[in-house]
């Protein structure tokens, strides 16, 4: 069965683990509903290994808290919310709650490594963006207000071609400056044993790979709003878009996530992986259809 990554009425589902660096994550949260006009979820998920004498204590202490998580955010002021309790790992409670609630995204703060699972597996956000068949919004800065400056990512695929659909379907794209862009990496010529014979083919075919893009920047660049700049990049791709984000000072980079089924959950891109694991700002992974 297909899933729809992006309901039209489903709601926004944030996740907090209660501490003060969850606060960024749940603000913007709150502004992605109220400025769609969405419900907000916001989910807490208990440890599943306290002992079963203490685990009531644990879970009427974490209602307390997230209660006043949410007091003292000034986003949250007027604006409905339904708080949750799951038991279990993060990310698996995480997106089963995500499919039981049709959720239009999911919003997650950037999560700090820490021990073996993380080192091998990825932190919480990660996994969470392996596996989840919605997009994923991981919030790297503190909001202050609507996204003004999103950077675009395209590799011309068809799950790069649906991240900007599923942006624009969540209000994110609403009065803001929009840039697409491209990495190009510059082609390497082997076996060519005279350096001048090399350096004039490498030219000729950088030129023919650079018209290439140019065409398929243009084409992905009118399924954008209009008035959306367009911009090619050299070198490797992560590295090269997150600097781009950094010169252009953009709020937030989309891009779509590679692969499918079973590799999808081992595999999100090398691209999406480097720059979710050293965001310049905000990052929305979109997952393939």
């Amino acid at each position: 069965m297909t899933v729809d990554p992006c309901p039209a009425k489903g709601p926004i589902l944030a996740a907090t683990d209660l501490s003060a660096r969850s606060d960024r994550a749940l603000r913007r949260a709150a502004l992605l509903a109220r400025g769609g006009g969405r419900d907000l979820l916001v989910l807490h998920v208990l440890d599943a290994e306290w002992p079963a004498s203490l685990a009531g204590a644990h879970e009427a202490e974490a209602w307390r808290l997230l209660a006043r998580q949410l007091e003292g955010l000034p986003e949250f002021v007027g604006l409905p919310c339904r708080p949750a309790m799951e038991r279990g790992l993060p990310e698996a409670a995480i997106l089963r709650a995500a499919e039981a609630e049709r959720a239009a995204c999911l919003v997650l703060g950037e999560h700090r490594r820490g021990g073996l699972r993380d080192l091998f597996a990825g932190t919480t956000v990660e996994r969470v963006i392996r596996a989840a068949a919605r997009p994923v919004l991981m919030v790297h800065q503190p909001p202050s207000g609507p996204y003004r400056r999103v950077l675009v990512a395209t590799d011309f695929s068809a799950p790069a071609a649906r991240a900007p659909e599923a942006a624009a379907a969540l209000g994110l794209f609403d009065g803001a400056a929009l840039l697409l862009a491209h990495a190009l990496e510059p082609p390497r010529l082997l076996g060519l044993g005279d350096a001048g014979l090399a350096e004039r083919a490498g030219a000729v075919l950088e030129e023919s790979v650079r018209e290439e893009a140019m065409r398929g920047l243009a084409a992905a660049a009118a399924a954008l709003p209009a008035g959306a700049g367009s911009r090619i990049v050299f070198g490797a791709p992560a590295e090269a878009l997150a600097a781009l984000a950094r010169e252009w000072r953009a709020e937030l980079i989309v891009l779509g996530t590679r692969g499918a089924g079973v590799l999808r959950q081992a595999l999100i891109g090398s691209v999406a992986a480097e720059i979710l694991a050293r965001p310049p700002c905000d990052v929305l992974a979109v997952p393939p259809a």
